[in-house]
């Protein structure tokens, strides 16, 4: 195998050739002529662009007006909530995240390796092996540790919380899934860009090795810490590219494909694997190509432009190198990591949940928190929400009738959807053995945007695993007293 400066004092330009800057005086001097006329045509594209841009955000901003308007004025949103949600969502994500660096690093060492130099799968591999053995496939783990699960944490957050927060407005909550994943894309986007310092110096490790990081000192010596950032709007596209069509497939597949009972618990984790994996394949294949030039700008040793580092890759491989490089590692890797990540989030998602749902009756701070989770979350969650807290003979009685379990679902199902908030105070609880009582206060905000206020008694039984067999409910009044307005306000 060729050493690295057996590449440098090849003459010729090729596709290595950049990374080291071992240009001729001819080569030098066409490649200036290039940038000029580089120079020349970005004016027009430049003010096209951004007029096509802000066109768009014109025709958004009209009818996000309008919509507000039409919904009689309600912007109201849940930032507690939202940010509850966002919390939750991220952390599971990222401690999914960490056991999947820690897994599939060595295919993603491979696949950026690919991304810079192109090379099959075998070869790369084995060129890797033979740069430092099975440690070579690791290097930048510890960049990976911090940087994975963090960025995973701010997909998670965004995804789940921008998607609460849509929620909470009764005009954004009725906007098609796909429009309402493109805001959480884009907040996304933005917090990767945060990050391009760290994953410089992961995916520079993986493509060049150990000289990764004497090569990052020089470019920092050379051209600044900015350089640390070179590649960050390709990383920001390439998030939202691959951001939006995996979690817009991940959450209309998780609307579409109903979520069956967790017993047999083989039937429910493979539902999650496939609408993970089918996410990433979708994702990988349409981000690909700005991954390819994200990674030849952002491991280079000197600046190079975003089409000149496309230029050059087609130069090498051709237009299927530039959309294909890498492309089916990452698939294999991307697949794996969707299927292990959808699997483990949902687990630590559902691990986080337990801390009230499992004692749902024990005392009357959880079952305020639990009965106020009954109108906080999406309407595609509502039985999933529900079989944390109801037992699956679990019946219902208040004043409209006798209802089990299903019909119960379908009720808060549909309060879910239209009642824009709900506020509830639990006043008295006890708790002798299995069963339970309560008083609660609540204020609810109706569709047509008045508020009404009850006063409810509750009486109940628990089971062994702290769901509710059997309720009980009785509304004694349908109004507040200005004391207990005040209590719900705080």
């Amino acid at each position: 195998m060729s050493s690295p400066d057996d590449v440098e004092r090849r003459p010729i330009v090729h596709e290595e050739t950049p990374l080291l800057r071992a240009d001729t005086g001819a080569d030098a001097a066409t490649e200036d002529e290039g940038r000029k006329e580089d120079i020349e045509r970005t004016p027009a594209r430049w003010y096209v662009w951004r007029a096509l841009w802000a066109v768009a955000a014109a025709v958004v901003v009209a009818l996000f007006v309008k919509g507000w308007i039409n919904a009689g004025g309600d912007v109201d949103f849940d930032l507690k909530g939202a940010l509850k949600r966002a919390l939750g969502g991220g952390l599971s994500g990222a401690a999914a995240m960490i056991l999947q660096v820690l897994l599939l690093m060595p295919l993603r060492t491979i696949m950026n390796y690919q991304y810079r130099f192109g090379h099959s799968f075998t070869a790369a591999s084995r060129i890797l092996y033979e740069d430092g053995g099975y440690g070579r496939y690791y290097q930048g783990l510890g960049a990976a540790l911090v940087q994975g699960p963090v960025s995973r944490f701010g997909d998670t957050a965004a995804n789940a919380g921008i998607l609460a927060l849509l929620h909470s407005n009764s005009y954004l909550k009725d906007l098609p899934s796909f429009i309402q994943t493109v805001f959480a894309s884009l907040c996304a986007a933005c917090f990767r860009m945060t990050l391009t310092p760290i994953d410089t110096l992961k995916t520079t490790l993986q493509a060049q090795g150990a000289r990764g990081t004497n090569l990052l000192r020089q470019r920092i010596k050379t051209d600044g810490v900015g350089s640390l950032w070179w590649g960050a709007i390709a990383t920001a596209a390439a998030t939202f590219v691959g951001h939006y069509p995996w979690f817009a497939t991940y959450n209309f597949l998780s609307g579409a494909i109903p979520e069956p009972a967790k017993h047999p618990i083989i039937v429910w984790l493979l539902r999650l694997a496939f609408i993970g994996f089918i996410a990433s394949i979708i994702s990988d294949s349409v981000s690909n190509s700005l991954r390819v030039v994200k990674t030849y700008r952002q491991v280079n040793e000197t600046k190079v432009s975003y089409t000149e580092a496309a230029r050059l890759v087609v130069l090498e491989d051709g237009l299927p190198g530039l959309f294909g490089r890498g492309l089916k590692t990452r698939i294999l890797c991307n697949g794996l990591q969707g299927l292990l990540f959808s699997i483990l989030w949902k687990v630590f998602l559902d691990l986080q949940s337990t801390s009230y749902t499992t004692n749902f009756a024990a005392k009357q701070e959880s079952f305020q928190a639990g009965l106020l989770s009954l109108f906080s979350g999406n309407t595609e969650d509502t039985e999933a929400d529900l079989s944390k807290l109801f037992h699956p003979t679990f019946t219902q009685q208040d004043n409209d009738g006798m209802r089990d379990f299903p019909a119960f679902v379908e009720h808060i199902r549909h309060l879910r959807k239209i009642l824009p908030s709900v506020f509830l105070v639990v006043t008295q609880f006890l708790r002798d053995g299995t069963q339970f009582a309560d008083r609660h206060i609540s204020s609810t905000t109706l569709p047509d945007g008045t508020v009404g206020g009850a006063e409810t008694f509750m009486f109940g039984e628990v089971a062994e695993d702290g769901r509710l067999v059997w309720l009980s409910e009785i509304v004694r009044r349908q109004e507040l007293t200005e004391d207990e307005i005040r209590m719900l306000e705080k």
